[in-house]
């Protein structure tokens, strides 16, 4: 099999390594490797299940495990804040919008509309205001109006064809509107000090992992200008947090097999007795500043 790149479709691509085995949320899935594309510089997993296979799990998955408040979230915070200097008030897109926590701190000065596909959550959206309109951000095509501003929180690394998934965001977004993408960030130190083996793309159901010289490069195809860009820490740590975060991530990068042993002796937060070879599962590193989040803006 020639692979390509799922997004640029060149074959100038290097494979970084292969990918531990992996949780899917509660459910357990291979690991793959992970490839970075040289034309566009996205990296992806590969094999992966399809975006058929993934939205039958997203559906059926407790939405417990995604659970989330403003206040633990950065992404929306900073979000929160360019939403409130760009724009005062509008009709407002979130794919992926889960409960509707972040359309429901917006306000009702926002029109709210939502894309989930967890049945319950959507549910749970609705009944804070939010105008759920499809289960699907692949619906985004059949949408007659258009948005001021169009939002995708940890989505695009779920996506197989992230260029694709952005595009579609543009035509859902009226000329100068914006578009706010949220995702891990394989330029991260943290990401780099631990390749194919960190835990981010260790997670199964991400697929497709970007960086700031792919949506640089997109950016330009796309005709978008970006406007802003942040580096951030998915959870705000104190000092102490960081350290361990850093010492037990150094560990298994030189020596996997401890963490192994402190996770057969049922240390470590996942049960390796379904599956030893989850013994090898990267350990979290929720501290790191690890994930990029871009403000678009779309000129016509």
């Amino acid at each position: 099999m020639n692979l390509r790149c799922p997004s640029c479709k060149s074959d100038k691509i290097v494979c970084l390594g292969q990918i531990p085995v992996g949780r899917f949320l509660s459910q357990f899935l291979s690991g793959g490797n992970l490839y970075c594309c040289k034309s566009c510089h996205l990296y992806f997993r590969w094999p992966h299940l399809s975006q058929k296979q993934l939205n039958i799990l997203y559906g059926k998955e407790n939405i417990n495990n995604w659970q989330a408040k403003l206040g633990q979230r950065k992404d929306w915070q900073i979000a929160v804040d360019w939403l409130n200097t760009k724009l005062i008030k509008g009709k407002i897109l979130d794919i992926g919008c889960f409960n509707g926590e972040f359309l429901n701190y917006l306000g009702d000065k926002w029109q709210r509309y939502g894309i989930e596909i967890n049945e319950i959550a959507a549910q749970k959206a609705k009944e804070k205001g939010v105008k759920v309109i499809a289960d699907d951000f692949e619906e985004i095509d059949k949408l007659s109006s258009q948005f001021d501003a169009v939002t995708a929180f940890d989505v695009i690394e779920h996506t197989q064809n992230p260029k694709r998934f952005l595009w579609q965001m543009v035509k859902a977004t009226r000329p100068g509107g914006v578009i706010i993408v949220a995702s891990g960030n394989t330029d991260a130190p943290s990401w780099r000090f631990l390749g194919s083996r960190y835990y981010y793309c260790a997670m199964a159901e991400h697929i497709s992992f970007i960086n700031e010289a792919w949506c640089h490069k997109v950016a330009q195809e796309l005709n978008l200008i970006i406007k802003n860009m942040k580096k951030f820490s998915h959870r705000e740590s104190n000092f102490t947090r960081k350290i361990l975060d850093l010492g037990l991530n150094t560990i298994y990068r030189f020596a996997p097999n401890i963490v192994g042993m402190i996770r057969a002796y049922g240390f470590g937060g996942i049960d390796v007795r379904r599956d030893k070879r989850l013994r090898q599962f990267p350990p979290s590193w929720l501290s790191a500043k690890d994930h990029l989040i871009v403000l678009f803006r779309k000129e016509y």
